[in-house]
């Protein structure tokens, strides 16, 4: 008799711990994977600031040497070429129709 409650006991306790262990472990998962997709969100966002600011400077040194041909047509070409490069980045982070809005945004803004 003894030895059966000793026994549903430990059978109990075994049960116990291993079921918190499986549920611990689901937990921590799920919180990791909500960190991990915090911080791409978090990158994302930061992505789109600093292709805005890149914008903004290129539009900026453009206006300013428009007299000059040569250094328009430059900058032009060292702003399509780091929106190409961004471009990928920019991808991971958003949906297709997002990506789609930013980058339609992008290419044809009148400055």
């Amino acid at each position: 008799m003894i030895s059966h409650l000793l026994g549903s006991s430990v059978i109990s306790n075994l049960l116990s711990g291993l079921f918190g262990a499986i549920f611990g472990w689901l937990g921590t998962v799920y919180l990791q994977k909500r960190q991990e997709k915090a911080a791409r969100k978090a990158a994302g966002r930061a992505l789109l600031v600093e292709l805005e600011i890149n914008r903004r400077v290129a539009t900026k040194l453009a206006a300013e040497i428009r007299k000059a041909d040569a250094l328009h047509e430059a900058q032009a070409a060292y702003s399509e070429i780091v929106w190409r490069q961004q471009l990928p980045l920019l991808a991971q982070f958003l949906k297709w129709k997002e990506l789609q809005q930013v980058a339609l945004g992008y290419l044809f803004w009148p400055g």
